[in-house]
Parts: C-alpha cells; structure tokens; sequence
C-alpha cells in the first residue's frame, strides 16, 4: 500500500473518530434534558445505572455492624463509638466517584454531626439539598442542627421548607438508591420502617412550625433529632 492510500485511510479513521466524539457528547446532552422529564421507570433505570457504578466500590463498603452505628449513635448520641469513621470515609469514597450523589452527601453530613463537625454536617446537607430539594429529610436535620445551635428562626424557615417536599419522592429517593437500601438490608435494624418514621417527622415538623412565634415559646418536639431517614 502506497503512501498515498495510508493518508487516506488515516483521514477517513481520523473523520470516523471525531464524528462518534461529536455524537457520543450530543446524545449525552440529549439525554440529560429527557431524564429531566422522564417516566418514573426510566428514572428507575438511570438511577440503576448509577448504581452499578457503586459496585467498583464493594470492596469497601462498610460492615453490617458499621450500618448498626448509624441507628445506634441515634439512639444514644451521647455515646458516638470510634468505627462510625468507617462509614465517614465510606462516603466521602462514594463523592470523590460520583460527586453529583445527594444521599452520599446526605449521610456523610450525618455522620459529621454526631462526629461534632457541626460546620461540615451543615454544609453537606446544604450541597445535598442543592442536588435533591424535594428530600424532606436534609431539611429536617437541618432544621434540627439549627434549633439545637441556637438559630431557631432559620430553623423554622427550614422547617417550613421541608413541609413542602413530597413524601412519596423522599421515600422513592430511599428505595430507589443503593447506600440507603445498604443500610436497610445490611443492618440489625429490619424492623425500621421508612414510611412511619417520615410521617412522624411530617408531624413533629408540623407542629413546629405552626406553634406560636415568640422565641420562649416556640418548641421543638424532643423526640427531634438528626435522622438517617
């Protein structure tokens, strides 16, 4: 083969190459303005999609008696054991993967509020918020953080902002993702059921939020606290 055909066989795979470049990209931006209007069973396949990725992370995914920790520091938070880092780092795993996963944010700012960063709780939970507004729950736990620190106007604002999510989409964003059914499944805990727990927050929320606004007399249920869901 002279030089001549090797140039052209070049040119023609160089063409070839950018063509399915140019194509790949607008696909992608395609897909991403469907997804936005999508059926719930495509979300369904997407959000899968997503958590196959989750898979290449296996090999450090935390023990079923680290998933135990997370129920145990809320029902004892004053007793926060040392292995509730194995969960931290978990998902601080999961975001430098897959920095666009709210959940991910959502339980490192969990484990950072009952580890005393109080400041990264909150700021995770904002960035959590900010990828999955309609999840009643990081507007809860915001809430209660606020509340517990003093700021109880911002956390009635927040309260009231979490009133207005939709309780069937937090609860699909449970079920549909991976790391929270991890912790249904992996851990002791097989009775918690996510359905009642967010209908008793839908009322302590509730009662929060309508009770008078004086400072001394507005109330925060005590049964409040910083939730995984």
């Amino acid at each position: 083969m002279d030089r001549g055909s090797y140039c052209f066989l070049f040119f023609l795979w160089l063409c070839l190459s950018i063509g399915t470049i140019l194509f790949i990209r607008s696909a992608e931006k395609a897909g991403q303005q469907h997804q936005k209007n999508a059926p719930f069973f495509i979300k369904e396949y997407l959000a899968g999609k997503k958590s196959s990725q989750l898979k290449d992370l296996d090999f450090h995914i935390p023990s079923p008696q680290a998933y135990d920790l997370l129920f145990q520091v809320m029902e004892r938070p004053s007793v926060v054991p040392v292995e509730l880092r194995e969960n931290l780092e978990y998902y601080r795993r999961i975001i430098k993967y897959m920095p666009d996963m709210a959940e991910a944010y959502s339980l490192l700012a969990f484990c950072d509020y009952y580890q005393g960063d109080i400041k990264g709780s909150i700021n995770n939970y904002l960035k959590a918020i900010k990828l999955r507004p309609e999840n009643f729950w990081n507007y809860y736990d915001l809430a209660v953080i606020f509340w517990k620190n003093g700021a109880r106007d911002a956390a009635r604002q927040i309260m009231a902002r979490a009133l207005r999510t939709d309780a069937k989409t937090t609860l699909m964003n449970i079920y549909s993702s991976k790391i929270y059914r991890d912790i249904l499944w992996m851990s002791a805990h097989k009775d918690y059921d996510p359905l009642k727990e967010l209908q008793n927050a839908y009322h302590i929320a509730a009662s929060f939020v309508q009770s008078p606004t004086g400072a001394k007399e507005t109330v925060l249920d005590p049964q409040a606290k910083v939730r995984i869901f």
